[in-house]
């Protein structure tokens, strides 16, 4: 007998019908997606559990992928769009649940100057000191 949890899901197709509700859920009460929110609405105890199960089940992976590429296309759009407010909790959203990275660019402006220092010739070990 296999150790582990016992799938929640015996196909992707049985997935992708509560997704499907899921994002008819969202649209009928004006929510937001959200991967925690995917995730409870599976039946899965964590938010990690939903893109796992495809690491797990490769037969589930282009199904979770397509909802979390949903997801993503939402959030993405609703850093361009005018009327949003919450600009940093959606980069928090991108950054922690889809990998995103921000580009830092430091630009420096000033000269470079080179001086050059002359060192004494090298004294031999052993050889006396001038005092």
């Amino acid at each position: 007998m296999p150790a582990g949890r016992p799938p929640i899901f015996d196909t992707p197709e049985e997935m992708q019908k509560l997704i499907d509700d899921y994002f008819c859920v969202c649209d009928s009460s004006n929510k937001r997606y959200t991967i925690p929110g995917i995730a409870y609405h599976l039946g899965f105890s964590t938010r990690t559990q939903f893109p796992d199960y495809a690491k797990d089940r490769p037969e589930f992976s282009d199904t979770v992928s397509r909802a979390r590429l949903k997801i993503e296309c939402q959030r993405s759009g609703d850093l361009i769009d005018p009327d949003t407010k919450n600009v940093n909790g959606i980069k928090f959203d991108l950054t922690n649940n889809f990998g995103y990275h921000e580009k830092i660019e430091q630009e420096h402006s000033g000269g470079l100057q080179i001086v050059r220092v002359e060192l004494p010739p090298k004294k031999e070990v052993g050889a006396p000191v001038d005092v």
